[in-house]
């Protein structure tokens, strides 16, 4: 009876997970789309350095309010941007996160589309609100990004 039941349990959440998945993939599909065709227009990258602590996690809300810096791409065609967001691959995630780093859409009107808030890690943070774990270290890619305006 309990392997039944767990079993039903399992089959039951599957779907949930993998709309998630799909959700946050979708998320960073149509982010790399609308940069691709010049539907965004503007990246701000936000970002507090790793090496401050803090008594609590640095949410999306509060990394928006106030970051220790902000980065604005206002030409965003040769970016790196594109590359970033193809290795991203993010999947579901209900890790508890403390975040770093944040990239804000936008498109013409200056109207957000999408965001991207990543941990110091690079490897766990929100697509468009969703928790996610990545694919790859964004962490990196945006270090190279940050370097590569000095």
């Amino acid at each position: 009876m309990r392997v039944c039941n767990l079993f039903l349990m399992l089959l039951l959440l599957y779907p949930v997970t993998a709309v998630a998945q799909r959700t946050a993939q979708d998320g960073v599909d149509s982010l790399r789309a609308f940069l691709q065709n010049g539907r965004i227009t503007r990246i701000e990258i936000l970002r507090d350095p790793d090496d401050v602590n803090y008594i609590v996690d640095i949410t999306p809300d509060a990394l928006r309010s106030d970051p220790n810096y902000k980065i604005t791409f206002n030409d965003v065609r040769q970016t790196a941007f594109p590359s970033l967001l193809s290795e991203a691959l993010p999947k579901a995630s209900k890790r508890r996160i403390d975040l770093r780093w944040g990239i804000l859409f936008s498109n013409a009107k200056g109207q957000e589309v999408g965001s991207i808030f990543v941990d110091h890690f690079g490897k766990t943070g929100y697509v468009n609100g969703e928790p996610v774990a990545f694919g790859s270290n964004l962490a990196v890619q945006l270090r190279a990004i940050i370097q590569h305006l000095r």
